[in-house]
């Protein structure tokens, strides 16, 4: 197991906590990514400078109702660092898990067939995916990277969990298959970034009480920001280079 830097921010994974669905009023917050672009724009010729040991290949999960396109700029970092980037090759992130869980599994299979090690790294929904990726296929997952995933009760506490609803599913009955999935534990080591203004998932849900091997680090900024915010992509760096 990798150890986290000390830069890594700590979290009391014992506390009880009791994730909330987001308000939509809250939603107004999500405006921060440009901000938070502007920021990563002013820090990314000193977050660029030197390549850095990438071990392994990079595989980025794109977050639901997005394709490879929201991934682009942290593709492009990772890629100007010295890592090996690849994007998952699904297409849009359509939200109907089974599917694409299978989808990424047989393509990963694939991918590491001459027993090659990747490292996953998936923003909202896309890092619930990757996790579970790494639960069916440990020795082929190196690292795993989450940004604002919910990995407590699947939709139920993010800001989509109404749409669901609309589309027929029962939010109560996908809580419970994600918390039966959880009973086997992701024994890779896994960095969960996490922010507290997240306007579409409840950062409650984001922290990860049972694998053995979690980081949890927070930053500042929006759930869309977290694929352009820089501390991210600082956190993110360290963490696959180590």
């Amino acid at each position: 197991m990798t150890k986290p830097p000390r830069s890594y921010l700590a979290i009391d994974t014992r506390r009880e906590l009791s994730p909330q669905p987001p308000s939509r009023w809250g939603l107004w917050r999500e405006a921060a990514v440009a901000l938070e672009l502007a920021n990563l724009a002013l820090r990314y010729p000193a977050l660029t400078r030197g390549k850095r040991p990438f071990n392994h290949p990079v595989i980025l999960f794109p977050g639901f109702g997005t394709d490879e396109v929201a991934m682009t700029v942290l593709h492009h970092y990772l890629k100007t660092i010295g890592a090996e980037v690849h994007h998952w090759g699904l297409g849009r992130n359509h939200g109907y898990v089974p599917d694409l869980l299978a989808q990424a599994i047989q393509r990963l299979k694939e991918f590491t067939a001459d027993g090659l090690q990747v490292h996953l790294v998936g923003w909202s929904l896309g890092g619930y995916i990757a996790r579970e990726v790494a639960r069916e296929l440990p020795e082929q997952v190196a690292h795993v990277v989450t940004l604002g995933s919910p990995v407590v009760g699947g939709p139920k506490f993010t800001a989509v969990g109404e749409l669901y609803k609309s589309w027929g599913f029962d939010l109560e009955a996908m809580a419970r298959d994600v918390e039966m999935r959880s009973a086997v534990p992701i024994k890779n080591a896994i960095l969960a970034i996490y922010s507290k203004a997240d306007a579409v998932v409840d950062w409650r849900a984001c922290i990860d009480q049972r694998s053995p091997n979690v980081t949890h680090a927070e930053v500042s900024g929006s759930h869309l920001g977290l694929v352009v915010n820089a501390k991210a992509f600082e956190l993110v760096r360290d963490f696959l280079s180590a």
